[in-house]
């Protein structure tokens, strides 16, 4: 009988990787709360309270506020990770059953989109030091599903975010392994993850460029979209403060006035649909948002990632997850040209001739 294979060297390495942030998020929890939380002037503990920003010339002329319910563990302070989730009647277990690992000073963010109510004393036993739930319903017919959450989170809370935001829907793994968000989690709570933008989920959009992406592109940025769009889908990611700062409150005032209902807006023309269109398109853009080019690289060929994030599926360092998984995409990939990697085939012109030699001849 033929022995087991052994394990595979990226399973090895990024279980080294795993173990090494442990040890260094378990050794020095307080120096860390002290030197990365506690050194942000602009970091508070917030208030039990969620509101909106009154933008002059916005949709948003005066503040608005919703009811917020909270939870706050012994020794709260400021955080180094906010956790967004948009609710709509989805069970949470996974908050306790899934995320085995979080920061220290980690706070949740649980935005309740369809009437539903959840208690934040549910996660007292949990890894969080601070929970608040907060009703946020739509106005109108159209729902604004997790795009009025998130920049909910980001209006009220601007002057005061965490260090990171996760950014998720509450039936997270359809789209994402939460194997790959554990590494992002972990990175963050070592104190070495330091990326601005960040995908989570698995699978890709087809590219495309519609009329109905044109206009949500053009009432976001001022500008007309003329380049294929294929993010990584379904609008779940991490990003830092300082990338979501470098846009401005007016900014994300008028993104939340395209799905929140309170602009009279239908930029796509779509009868009865139950989600705002823009809602949809916004999953193409908030990478645009965020600060990164319109059709973005792979996270396997971004080099701008560590090796233990470059990841095409999000799964790979999982031998068993490898079974029945096809080892290219199904969706078109982002060619990079050959020069870019110092290949001498494809450097000067010279070389033409050669690579045209190298052609097979043609049968008679």
């Amino acid at each position: 009988m033929a022995s087991a294979p052994a394990a595979w060297p990226l399973r090895k390495a990024l279980k080294r990787v795993q173990a090494a942030q442990d040890r260094l998020s378990d050794a020095v929890p307080a120096v860390l709360a002290q030197a990365t939380l506690g050194g942000h002037a602009g970091h508070a503990r917030p208030a039990c309270a969620t509101a909106l920003p009154g933008v002059t010339g916005t949709s948003l002329p005066s503040a608005g506020s919703f009811n917020t319910a909270c939870w706050d563990g012994p020794g709260a302070s400021s955080a180094r990770l906010d956790l967004v989730v948009a609710h709509c009647r989805e069970p949470l277990d996974w908050l306790h059953t899934k995320i085995t690992k979080m920061p220290p000073g980690s706070r949740l963010f649980l935005y309740e989109k369809c009437g539903a109510w959840t208690d934040p004393a549910s996660f007292a036993a949990g890894p969080f030091q601070a929970v608040r739930v907060i009703a946020r319903p739509d106005i109108g017919a159209a729902r604004g599903d997790e795009c009025s959450a998130y920049l909910t989170h980001i209006l009220a809370n601007y002057q005061q975010l965490a260090d990171f935001m996760i950014f998720l829907q509450s039936d997270p793994m359809d789209h994402l392994h939460m194997d790959f968000m554990d590494l992002v989690l972990r990175s963050i709570a070592a104190g070495t993850y330091d990326v601005g933008f960040l995908p989570l989920n698995g699978p890709r959009h087809v590219r495309t460029l519609t009329p109905c992406l044109q206009a949500v592109h053009e009432e976001i940025f001022g500008e007309n979209l003329t380049a294929l769009v294929g993010p990584y889908c379904c609008a779940q990611f991490a990003v830092s403060r300082e990338t979501v700062q470098q846009r401005s409150l007016d900014f994300f005032s008028r993104m939340l006035s395209l799905v929140d209902g309170s602009r009279d807006v239908d930029l796509c023309g779509v009868e009865g649909t139950k989600r705002s269109t823009q809602c949809y398109g916004f999953e193409f853009l908030w990478h645009v948002v965020f600060g990164e080019e319109v059709d973005p690289p792979g996270r396997e060929d971004d080099m701008r990632l560590p090796v233990s994030l470059r990841l095409k599926h999000g799964k790979e360092h999982s031998r068993l997850n490898w079974i029945g998984m096809p080892l290219a995409r199904d969706i078109p990939l982002k060619l990079v040209p050959d020069h870019e990697h110092g290949n001498p085939m494809f450097g000067a012109e010279e070389n033409v001739a050669r690579r045209q030699e190298t052609v097979l001849p043609q049968r008679n």
